[in-house]
């Protein structure tokens, strides 16, 4: 056995666990360097625990049970409880639990044995006691097989308990997370909003962090599951990686995920170009309302038209900004077109020139048939002395922006009337329309 002196007139203090234990076969002594002359051993709470020990000269204090069982007072001491171990009983149910993660740490315990002074423990292979080795308690680190037997045996100083109690332990299902990622739109036009939505799976109710990249840039982090930019390029590579905190209950593979690559199409749509196109009728010393058509212009277009005569090659017309235009033609091969610019957003370009209508006029002019009247007009608009031989079809009443107000049918007639009461004040063109000449164009005010 072993002999622990303690110096005579000093004290020891207890502050946590303090337990000495001898065998039945080798016990301890436990006594001051010099007989008659004392030590003290203090503790506050609790217990202090001897087994098989023989004792001089230790006096105890303080409000713990000083405890000396199955030992010897050899004199001189004061405050310890000499008892006999009662029979060794065996150790109760283990509690813990029995599944685990690999990696975790995972405490195990028992209830107090009868006459028990030590607890010999074994785990299964891959896991590693701690802490606690030899009493009621221990910690336990799993490694990457998570399984394996708990076993428990109570000893006395003398013998091992008749039976052990165990606890078979396994792996628990691990659970990956993951993290999907989707755009509003991965295909758009430069400055156009996109917000990118990721889905956390496999985290349970955890609090998840969200960390939006772009090209491996981290643009925004925080538990909002969104993002949103309209400062996209060209092939911007978007990516989002959640974190967590794994609670208890679950075994987790890893507490981070990174989602696939979003690679975004930034650019002009290669199907949306703008065009314009006109259409009129021709004539010499006669004001021609000429008007066009367009797609893909944009909310709030421009337009300049251009006219190209004998004097001159294609120049801009002073104040022809409008969709519009009413042109006087001076002489065969003038010419006329329109240029429009587009603010479509995502348009392919942003300029284009309409076709061009090349006049053709005859020595005495093209003899426009009918009279309007009265012009200006409140109420009604007349338009007679219409030559059947002209075979007109239709009369057509277009605004300045050229929309359509009024489209009727004239075939037979020499004279028709047209009730204007419901146009709205301004200057407005009638249409005359035929199978056999040219359309005809009149100016009218509408007061």
């Amino acid at each position: 056995g072993y002999t622990y002196l303690l110096w005579n007139g000093t004290t020891q203090t207890v502050h946590d666990h303090w337990q000495i234990q001898g065998t039945c076969t080798s016990y301890i002594v436990l006594q001051t360097n010099n007989a008659g002359a004392v030590a003290t051993v203090t503790k506050n709470a609790d217990s202090v625990l001897g087994h098989n020990i023989h004792i001089r000269d230790i006096h105890c204090t303080g409000a713990a049970n000083f405890m000396a069982y199955n030992s010897v007072d050899l004199g001189g001491n004061t405050g310890w409880q000499f008892s006999s171990l009662p029979s060794l009983a065996n150790p109760g149910a283990i509690t813990g639990p029995s599944t685990v993660c690999p990696g975790a740490t995972t405490t195990y315990s028992i209830s107090p044995v009868q006459g028990a002074i030590y607890y010999q423990w074994t785990t299964g292979a891959g896991s590693n006691i701690i802490s606690g080795q030899g009493d009621t308690l221990i910690v336990v680190v799993w490694g990457s097989a998570a399984s394996g037997i708990i076993s428990v045996q109570s000893y006395n100083g003398c013998s091992y308990s008749a039976n052990s109690s165990s606890l078979t332990v396994i792996p628990a299902t691990q659970v990956t997370p993951t993290v999907s990622l989707s755009a509003s739109d991965s295909s758009v036009c430069p400055g156009t909003s996109v917000t990118f939505t990721a889905i956390a799976l496999n985290t349970g109710s955890a609090n998840v962090s969200y960390e939006f990249m772009v090209n491996g840039v981290s643009t925004q982090a925080g538990n909002s599951s969104t993002y949103t930019t309209l400062l996209l390029s060209n092939n911007d590579l978007i990516t989002c990686s959640i974190s967590f905190s794994a609670g208890s209950g679950t075994c987790y593979s890893a507490t981070t995920a990174v989602s696939d690559t979003i690679v975004m199409i930034v650019g002009p749509d290669p199907n949306m170009f703008p065009s314009i196109h006109i259409t009129s009728g021709t004539g010499t010393g006669v004001s021609v309302f000429i008007s066009s058509t367009i797609t893909n212009g944009g909310i709030s277009p421009g337009y300049q038209w251009q006219d190209s005569t004998s004097n001159h090659l294609w120049q801009d017309i002073a104040g022809a900004n409008s969709a519009t235009i009413n042109y006087t033609p001076q002489v065969t091969g003038d010419k006329i077109r329109c240029k429009l610019f587009s603010n479509a957003n995502c348009a392919i370009y942003d300029t284009t020139i309409s076709n061009a209508l090349k006049f053709s006029i005859d020595s005495i002019g093209i003899t426009v048939t009918g009279r309007l009247y009265p012009n200006p007009a409140h109420t009604v608009l007349n338009i007679d002395r219409l030559d059947l031989s002209d075979q007109w079809e239709t009369a057509e009443i277009i605004s300045q922006n050229g929309a359509r107000k009024y489209l009727g049918n004239i075939a037979g007639l020499t004279k028709i009337t047209i009730n204007v009461e419901v146009l709205s004040s301004g200057q407005y063109y009638i249409i005359l329309k035929s199978k056999l000449r040219k359309p005809v164009h009149f100016k009218f005010i509408k007061l």
